[in-house]
């Protein structure tokens, strides 16, 4: 919170806010997506938004995709069989993440259980999949 009244930001996402309204990957994506057109409308092709380290596993799909996946770690399922393994809902979530996060998600968890947070770059994701949005949006003209 510190952090943003001192950057005064154009958006900030909550870990906790996103946890307890369940939004999904998708939801994010679409609410970021929505304020950069917003402010594109307005001829402001420049913004901030504060994302705290973390929010991937407040995601709740994210977050029962890690339990599993460290679950087959943990029973010693190598990393590049992984993706075999898993729930089908997972696996589809799974193969449909840009590769740079899949190998993020398959680190080893760290001792409590959670995943290594500060090696996944939830940023490059959320800005991957604003990317697909926008451009999904400038080729059906809204």
């Amino acid at each position: 919170m510190e952090c943003t009244l001192q950057s005064h930001p154009n958006m900030v996402i909550l870990g906790e806010e996103v946890a307890q309204s369940k939004l999904t990957l998708f939801e994010i994506s679409r609410k970021i997506s929505d304020t950069v057109q917003a402010r594109a409308e307005q001829d402001k092709y420049h913004g901030v938004i504060l994302i705290p380290e973390g929010l991937i596993e407040s995601i709740p799909e994210v977050y029962a995709l890690l339990k599993e996946i460290h679950g087959l770690l943990r029973q010693g399922v190598p990393a590049e069989k992984i993706s075999h393994q898993l729930s089908p809902w997972a696996s589809a979530l799974f193969e449909f993440l840009p590769p740079f996060i899949r190998r993020q998600l398959l680190l080893y968890p760290e001792s409590d259980d959670s995943a290594q947070l500060s090696q996944i770059e939830t940023e490059k994701l959320l800005a991957y999949l604003v990317e697909v949005e926008i451009n999904k949006r400038q080729k059906e003209g809204t």
